[in-house]
């Protein structure tokens, strides 16, 4: 096996084995159910453009720009919008 050093800058795509080991999280259903009733799509849609890192993304998904956010080049074919969220 080898290993190599990637400065934080060129390595974005990290994934979870380089992480810290959390918790364990306690699963309760019920809790989920009532959370996601609070908002509908639209107001998370609305919520997500009022967000200034995510609304040049999402004007680039909805057509509105041509150029494409730096800090997403890489991760774009990623991003979709559904539902208008």
């Amino acid at each position: 096996m080898t290993v190599t050093y990637k400065s934080g800058r060129k390595h974005n795509d990290a994934d979870c084995l380089l992480r810290a080991p959390l918790e364990e999280a306690h699963s309760n259903h019920e809790d989920d159910d009532g959370f996601l009733g609070l908002i509908t799509a639209t107001a998370m849609a609305s919520e997500q453009y009022s967000d200034p890192e995510l609304k040049p993304l999402i004007d680039y998904l909805q057509h509105r720009t041509d150029e494409v956010p730096t800090i997403f080049r890489r991760s774009i074919p990623s991003f979709s919008i559904h539902n208008g969220v």
